[in-house]
């Protein structure tokens, strides 16, 4: 068997206690280190919640704003052709009026030019009997 003596067994114990400080030394910095990173992450996730806070803010009041300030596009399709047809509808009573305005001004000459005639019907006859 090995004869282990006082010594070596002090050197090994603080071999091994030397090692573990070391690696407990690391992990420290390292836990340290990861802890900051964290800190640092969290920080920026907190900033992105404000942004995302005002963001969402701003998009609720695009959405209330939206039905009074845009317009979708079967709603323009739909009022245009709605004005389409009444334009049409106004058109064609232009046209009917006119129509009518035209049959009163023929029926107009027509009914001078029937007055002329009995006028001259009138002369002839007074002429011949006058």
């Amino acid at each position: 068997m090995i004869a282990l003596d006082v010594g070596t067994i002090i050197w090994a114990a603080g071999l091994v206690i030397g090692w573990s400080g070391f690696l407990f030394g690391i992990l420290r910095v390292m836990l340290g280190r990861m802890i900051a990173d964290m800190d640092r992450r969290l920080d920026r996730i907190e900033s992105q919640a404000d942004e995302i806070a005002r963001i969402d803010e701003e998009f609720a009041r695009l959405r209330a704003e939206l039905p009074t300030a845009y317009q979708r596009r079967e709603d323009a399709v739909r009022e245009y052709t709605t004005l389409v047809a009444r334009i049409d509808a106004v058109g064609g009573r232009l046209e009917q009026t006119v129509r009518r305005d035209d049959y009163i001004r023929d029926v107009s000459v027509l009914h001078a030019k029937i007055d002329a005639l009995v006028g001259r019907i009138d002369r002839l006859m007074e002429e011949r009997h006058g």
